[in-house]
């Protein structure tokens, strides 16, 4: 698939997120697929599947097996169910065009950069060989893997950076060296600075570790418990496993899992975690003894919140009891290993013992192991300027992508399966299905893959009675006001025919002939003879026929909210035409947002005010208010069907609230401009330019009227001329007479509410 392909899959993850207490993620995860099967449904079959969620649908011949086939199309993306402060997993990243160049540029730069490496470790081969050689004992200085290491603890001694407690630490012989030894008694606790291992950065943290016993106990913990939220680090052993704890709140934000392996008594194992700083547990790479290590996941929540700034203590916890065994070689990182440098550090012998082994007989992370200590502390100078060049370039890579924006999109895991839920409880689990289509459609064609390419391919492979009628019968919706059927969600067995069925069948056939080309299909509706009547007819005719079902004049509806506001900035003149870019925040009632919303809202500035309705800013449970008075749908879940109201609220919106009155007047400006000098000429000017014909003699009349009356009544009030003018952002056009563009916004507001100007004739 091409980048523009996965990018388009997004439009399924726009779901419900939420990070509450009381969220469970998995059926958060359940909830987001049936949100996906059920729009789609709707969106192309014009099905109302979500009955047989719980039970066979009563209507409609579609079983709650059935609807649990389906589903599986879409219940297989590995998302976390949770919201985070970014974009959840799976996302990808979306540069733009110039960000796409600069990333090509910096890709050239590291594969360069890792071809002249390449070249001089060729060249250093023999110098190595020499130095292996040569290698003495005490030669061997420097710590091996030193760039990103934050702390190293050798534990064969005090270490300075904290202090024994409980009594007298006891040492134990260790992998090189001593180890220390914990049971019941002394723990060691570092200083405040040292670990505070944290979600949102990168980490790599290894140790190794011996037991003495398999009973439970705590290895490492930094872990705070004020008010029972118990925020940060915990590693521990549990009925022989080891398991992992990192924390933001207790029960809420934890990423939890523990290793598969059962662990032995005597025996050192090295064990190593990173994170990458995505703060779900996809983020996770865990180790056991320098290979990938099977986990079994206890929590995957979103890890958030800042450091603890407290203590890490080894083998103790005031929760929990100590483990018996030892502790070595310490190593907490501020980058992500890989695995062949994980599998070094897990190499029991030293760079001078593995020295003296024969070439031939040294394992794979035995010759990586010299090789990284070897080019970090020995090779030339020209070996360290080419690391440090490669690494730069992969650094400027990296930063740089963090400035590219994200999205979430869907992924297939394939090894996920998918079952049928009792009554639709998403922790019901009943037997397992595979994905398929209702029987009472056309049949899955073999060769399809069962995945949602198939699916999409199998909506459109021209069989298919319903895609086709459903999606003529939306696009009909729009342009007359109402569909061939009332119910554009629900073709099933409970819908009325529709008055023209042989009409909407013979589009449906065209739209699949003309290779469902939706601009060739809207051609052919608006250039028909049905399309082009006027919408002004006989009397007779609207009482025999007032919703125009039997298509004898052309359609007359209101506007849609959005384009209501869009006409008004259009005619103002401000209307942005830049596409893309991020949303924008019109204005809105003082207040208001906090009603609904935890965060605040703080009203765009500049050309932002006045970008198209399409960006503005809209969570999923809150509609733009304006917006939302003028019957914008609501988008808690997926609506295809128009609903047009007639009220009060919206009369006064559209004449007073602040963005429709600034509108007004940069309109009033407007037409004081092009409009002509004298009333008469202005007055045709702004009604043809709002409504789209020339105003009668009688109109122009009453509008010339209205404005020598506004003239008369502003004269002698500076401050309603004032407040006329001081509505919005922008400043009034100070060159123009204040009088006069007062008049003229009142009349502009006129022009802006007629009921030519909000309805489409």
């Amino acid at each position: 698939p091409t980048p523009e392909q996965i990018l388009a899959t997004g439009f399924n993850r726009n779901h419900r997120y939420d990070k509450g207490s009381g969220t469970i993620q998995a059926e958060s995860i359940f909830e987001n697929a049936t949100d996906r099967l059920e729009t789609t449904a709707t969106v192309w079959l014009g099905l109302t599947v979500g009955c047989a969620r719980c039970h066979d649908h009563k209507f409609d011949p579609i079983s709650s097996r059935e609807y649990y086939e389906m589903l599986a199309f879409f219940d297989k993306v590995p998302e976390n169910g949770q919201a985070i402060l970014f974009n959840s997993h799976p996302r990808m990243k979306t540069p733009t065009l110039a960000q796409q160049e600069r990333l090509r540029d910096l890709e050239a730069k590291v594969s360069a950069a890792e071809r002249h490496l390449e070249e001089l470790r060729g060249q250093a081969s023999a110098a190595q060989r020499k130095w292996e050689a040569q290698i003495e004992r005490e030669s061997v200085r420097g710590e091996l893997l030193s760039r990103g290491l934050v702390d190293v603890f050798h534990l064969d001694q005090v270490e300075t950076k904290g202090k024994v407690k409980n009594g007298k630490m006891k040492f134990v012989k260790g992998l090189q060296g001593r180890a220390m030894k914990f049971g019941d008694g002394p723990y060691f606790e570092f200083k405040k600075e040292v670990g505070n291992i944290w979600g949102r950065n990168e980490f790599t943290l290894s140790f190794w570790f011996r037991l003495e016993e398999l009973r439970d106990g705590v290895l490492l913990t930094e872990l705070y418990d004020p008010d029972d939220y118990r925020t940060g680090t915990l590693i521990e052993l549990v009925e022989g496993k080891l398991r992992f704890m990192l924390s933001a709140r207790w029960n809420y934000a934890v990423t939890r899992f523990e290793l598969e392996e059962k662990l032995q008594t005597d025996k050192w194992y090295h064990f190593a975690v990173s994170c990458d700083g995505r703060v779900q547990l996809l983020a996770y790479q865990i180790y056991l003894n320098g290979k990938v290590a099977p986990i079994r996941v206890i929590q995957d929540s979103a890890v958030d919140g800042k450091r603890n700034q407290v203590p890490l203590r080894l083998g103790y916890s005031t929760l929990w009891p100590s483990f018996r065994g030892a502790l070595d070689e310490l190593r907490f990182y501020d980058r992500v290993l890989d695995a062949a440098e994980v599998a070094a550090l897990s190499e029991p012998k030293s760079v001078f013992e593995i020295a003296r082994i024969v070439p031939k007989k040294r394992s794979p992370r035995q010759r990586d192991l010299l090789r990284f200590y070897f080019e970090e502390h020995v090779a030339s100078e020209n070996l360290a300027d080419a690391r440090k060049r490669l690494l730069n370039s992969q650094r400027e890579r990296k930063e740089f992508l963090k400035s590219v924006p994200t999205t979430m999109v869907m992924v297939e895991d394939r090894e996920k399966s998918s079952h049928v839920r009792f009554k639709g409880q998403f922790d019901q689990l009943g037997d397992a299905v595979l994905a398929a289509t209702p029987k009472v459609l056309p049949p899955f064609p073999q060769e399809l893959s069962r995945d949602r390419l198939g699916f999409a391919k199998w909506l459109v492979n021209g069989d298919n009675p319903l895609v086709a009628r459903v999606t003529v019968n939306r696009v009909w919706q729009q342009l007359f006001g109402r569909g061939f059927v009332d119910s554009p969600e629900n073709f099933g067995t409970q819908t009325a025919e529709p008055l023209h069925s042989d009409l909407l069948d013979w589009l449906a056939t065209e739209f699949v002939r003309l290779d469902w080309d939706l601009k060739a299909l809207i051609r052919l509706i608006v250039t028909s003879s049905t399309y082009r009547q006027g919408s002004a007819a006989h009397r007779d005719v609207w009482e025999a026929d007032p919703e125009n079902r039997l298509l004898a004049r052309g359609p007359r509806h209101r506007l849609s909210a959005a384009v209501i506001r869009d006409q008004a900035l259009e005619l103002a003149g401000i209307l942005g035409a830049n596409h893309g870019g991020a949303s924008v925040y019109p204005y809105q009632p003082k207040g208001l947002w906090r009603l609904t919303s935890n965060r605040p809202y703080k009203p765009s500035t500049g050309k932002d005010l006045y970008r198209r309705s399409l960006y503005t800013f809209w969570r999923r449970a809150i509609a733009p208010p304006t917006m939302f008075i003028f019957d914008a749908p609501d988008r808690e879940f997926c609506n295809v069907g128009v609903k047009r109201t007639n009220t009060p609220l919206q009369a006064l919106a559209a004449l007073n609230e602040e963005g429709m009155f600034e509108a007004a007047r940069l309109f009033g400006a407007r037409i004081m401009r092009e409009g002509g000098r004298s009333d008469g000429a202005r007055i045709r000017f702004g009604y043809r330019c709002a409504v789209g014909r020339r105003p009668s003699a009688k109109e122009v009349k009453v509008l010339l009227n209205g404005v020598r009356s506004y003239r008369q009544e502003l004269l002698g009030s500076h401050e309603q001329v004032d407040e006329l003018l001081s509505a919005g952002e922008s400043q009034a056009d100070s060159k123009l007479n204040p009088v006069e563009l007062a008049t003229f916004t009142s009349l502009a507001n006129v022009l802006l509410n007629l009921d030519k100007t909000l309805t489409k004739e």
